[in-house]
């Protein structure tokens, strides 16, 4: 990917610059920003022919250093007629329009407290933006020689150094997350599982395998033969619950209890080649012959791509991103995954009998057989005696006649319950009695009672003998309604008892099950074995993220406590080299990433009008200046105090720290989360071709690089979405990231026409500089969120910064003064021989 600036330090030895050019030739970039010294300049001339000898990339160079560093006298005055030597020589390939140089004789402006990488390093982060970089490059392209001295003013808005390890602990803990139990997760539901996964992690079929014929031969007949077993039971059982069924012989024409014994030997036998087909389904061997295998068995297995496994890869990269991107810490969602793994993997189709005995249980099978009790009328004697006693009563009411006709209706009750009972359905093979008949005594005795007591009444009352008859029809019509009313219900109950309708029940059990090990155990087996062990590879992945996070916090605790002890008590390390932002490691101030920026070259805008010099037309105002900016420490004004224990600043610099906004972990852990995602997709193609093989070596290796450019990012500048967010969408300004206000970087760019800056120079470089006031060029730049108008400034206040320069980053605002070389300081590496070129 190209990266939106490349630089290179060039100061280290012609050895060193060597390797940094030809580093640099292997990057894609848009820019090169250069570091070189004022003396080295000339005889790299080579080196800088080799980096722009294909393409034609704009490139900036600073150099550093004063003829003064070289011996060579730099205040003396040129012969008269004559043009003074070339004080610096520009190799040929730095020439405008698309390089330029940027001479800076002293980054501290004549400053002995400030230490020259403490004031290099904020000038090079400056002109690594790359709005400020291109406005550079263009007024640099307006000036004689494309070479200038930099006057600057600028506001630095930062975090404190404990802010920014406060903030980063915190983002790094939401990123991480607390260990969750799996448990959790296997047990529950997981209804967010996207639909390619739901098949191998829950009960769910294939839309396109619905109605699929999955039993065939055996196992097909044995299951049609129970359908065919209960279907003749039911009936026989329709036939014998008729009332008129005992008096017809039907009773011993369906023969119910065989057919119950026959559905039981039907579901036995079953359950038998379930069990049988279970247990020989598993097998190594390669598809066709295991669809061969368990067509045998009675097992059809359909042609479908649903069982591949290359949708699980994609529906699993979905699931882990989505969670992620919605705030699910790296912890939870590799438990998530864990869980889903366990779900997914195929145990085997043996692991499924005992779900088949526990569907079609064989003690409850056996309960069929046995003769269960047959309880004619109800199980309360004195009911059964009362209902024969009212019968007989009714009869007995005739006077006279009453004394038979009661106690004979009695008789016939006892009878019929006796002629019943001989043709219940649970009778064993001889006829005898098996089991919880109620008898005939109570029946009896209450008839015999009740006819004798309805004989007597009728007796003492004397009825006529039309209501005497028509009591007689109420009696017979009542023993035969309760000679019904006792066989129904007593066969319902009977029936009941047997349970011969939960049969139904096992047989879709027993068909379920081995529905459900066909699916997932045979024809989903690869895609969820696959499944399985993506997924725990993934969750592994996670957590090693999660561990160097963790490790990558703590050590940047210890760094940061080690910083604030040093503020404290041992004076700042002066050295470039021993700054974290290394040149060779971090190109383009992105931590080693590579990454795209969305600058293009048609946003730097006119920024080389001309600036009409420092503030006068003559070159005594430069003395007045050059005395107001404190030469070698002398004067009025004292070089800045350092801010929490930072670094001292340039004069050129000032330096706001806040502690954070609320704003800005949220960010920050939003970016951490981006880039989690952003390094996961980059291994996902090798977690997808082998997860059991995969190295998480390389998990660390990535992690550890998004952790250490989200870390530079965060001393640097957070305010720019990272180059693995490019579409971040509206994020909050650097003022409510740095926990500061707007008021500063407004007030610079409202003052920036009447804004001189601080040269980057001494008196003792006065004569190097330019007499026409009207040479010099200015460049304004402030960050992006600074133009917005929804802060209730003052209408109209934004269309006042047409001059000025929109930056992305929000670190920095202020102004740039291109103030150009005099006449014939500038020459070339060839000699003076040539002369200064215009």
């Amino acid at each position: 990917m190209t990266i939106p600036i490349h630089r290179l330090d060039l100061r280290g030895g012609h050895a060193l610059a060597v390797a940094a050019v030809a580093e640099a030739r292997q990057r894609e970039t848009d820019r090169f920003l250069v570091l070189d010294s004022f003396a080295e300049l000339p005889s790299h001339e080579r080196l800088y022919e080799d980096l722009l000898a294909h393409d034609a990339v704009p490139t900036l160079c600073v150099a550093v250093g004063a003829p003064d560093d070289t011996g060579e006298p730099a205040d003396e005055p040129p012969p008269a007629g004559r043009l003074a030597p070339a004080l610096l020589r520009r190799p040929m390939p730095l020439r405008p329009p698309s390089a330029g140089v940027v001479w800076v004789p002293d980054p501290t402006c004549g400053d002995s407290h400030i230490a020259m990488g403490d004031a290099l390093r904020p000038l090079i982060d400056l002109l690594a933006e790359p709005e400020v970089f291109d406005a550079v490059l263009d007024a640099l392209a307006q000036i004689a020689e494309g070479v200038a001295v930099l006057a600057l003013d600028v506001l630095e808005q930062s975090l404190s150094v404990a802010a920014r390890g406060r903030v980063w602990r915190e983002a790094v803990e939401r990123l991480v997350g607390q260990e969750t139990p799996v448990a959790a997760f296997v047990t529950g539901a997981l209804g967010d599982a996207p639909a390619p996964l739901a098949p191998l992690v829950g009960q769910e079929v294939p839309g396109s395998l619905a109605g699929h014929p999955w039993l065939v031969g055996e196992l097909r007949d044995r299951h049609e033969a129970c359908g065919a077993a209960l279907t003749a039971a039911q009936d026989s059982f329709d036939v014998v619950r008729h009332p008129l069924a005992p008096f017809t012989g039907a009773v011993r024409q369906v023969d119910l209890p065989t057919r119950i014994w026959e559905l039981v030997d039907t579901l036995d036998a079953y359950q038998r080649s379930a069990v049988e087909a279970l247990r020989r389904g598993d097998t190594d061997e390669a598809r066709a012959d295991q669809r061969e295998r368990l067509f045998h068995l009675g097992i059809n297995l359909p042609d479908s791509a649903e069982g591949s496994r290359e949708p699980v890869g994609p529906a699993l990269r979905s699931y882990t991103e989505g969670h992620l991107r919605r705030g699910v810490s790296l912890r939870s969602a590799a438990a998530r995954l864990a869980a889903l793994a366990q779900r997914a993997y195929p145990t085997g189709s043996a692991a499924r009998i005992p779900d088949l005995d526990e569907a079609c249980p064989a003690e409850e099978r056996g309960e069929l057989r046995r003769p269960q009790p047959f309880p004619l009328g109800s199980p309360n004697p004195r009911v059964n005696a009362a209902e024969s006693g009212a019968v007989a009563l009714l009869a007995g009411l005739w006077p006279g006649a009453g004394w038979l006709l009661g106690p004979a209706m009695g008789l016939a009750c006892a009878g019929l319950a006796a002629f019943l009972v001989r043709r219940r359905p649970n009778r064993d093979t001889d006829g005898g009695t098996d089991g919880g008949v109620v008898g005939t005594e109570g029946r009896l005795a209450g008839g015999l009672a009740g006819g004798l007591a309805g004989a007597l009444l009728g007796q003492l009352l004397g009825p006529p003998a039309l209501l005497a008859g028509l009591t007689l029809l109420l009696s017979i019509a009542g023993l035969v309604f309760l000679g019904q009313r006792w066989w129904t219900r007593a066969v319902e109950d009977w029936w009941e008892a047997t349970a011969a309708e939960r049969a139904g029940g096992w047989r879709r059990a027993i068909a379920d099950v081995l529905t459900e090990a066909a699916i997932r155990d045979w024809f989903l087996h690869d895609a969820r074995e696959y499944c399985a062990a993506t997924a725990d590879s993934v969750g592994r992945t996670l957590r090693t993220m999660a561990d160097t996070a963790e490790r990558h916090a703590m050590a940047d605790t210890r760094r940061t406590d080690r910083h604030e002890d040093r503020d404290q008590g041992e004076p700042p390390d002066p050295g470039w080299a021993a700054d974290a932002d290394d040149w060779a490691t971090d190109p383009g101030g992105h931590g080693g990433w590579d990454a795209e920026d969305g600058h293009t070259a048609g946003d730097r805008g006119d920024v080389g009008a001309q600036d009409g010099g420092p503030g006068s037309s003559d070159w005594d105002s430069w003395d007045r200046l050059d005395d107001d900016w404190t030469v070698q420490g002398q004067g009025t004004d004292p070089a800045p105090e350092p801010v929490g224990g930072e670094a001292p600043v340039p004069r050129w610099l000032r330096r706001e720290t806040g502690d954070g906004g609320k704003a800005l972990v949220e960010t920050l852990a939003g970016d951490l989360t981006a880039g989690t995602v952003h390094v996961l997709g980059g291994l996902w193609g090798a977690l997808e071709a082998a997860p059991d093989d995969f190295d998480t070596g390389a998990v660390h290796q990535r992690m550890t690089a998004l952790l250490n450019e989200e870390t530079q990012r965060l001393a640097d500048d957070p305010a720019p979405p990272p180059a693995f967010l490019p579409n971040s969408g509206q994020r909050p300004g650097p003022a409510a990231l740095f926990g500061l206000n707007d008021e500063s970087a407004r007030a610079m760019v409202a003052a920036r026409a009447e804004t001189e800056g601080r040269p980057l120079s001494t008196r003792a470089h006065r004569n190097a500089l330019s007499r026409d006031p009207t040479a010099a060029r200015r460049v304004c730049f402030a960050p992006a969120s600074v133009r917005r108008d929804d802060r209730g400034w003052p209408a109209g206040w934004d269309t006042a910064g047409e001059d000025v320069v929109w930056t992305r980053s929000g670190r920095f605002t202020g102004v740039v003064r291109l103030l150009p070389l005099r006449r014939g300081a500038v020459g070339t590496p060839r000699g003076e021989s040539e002369g200064p070129t215009w």
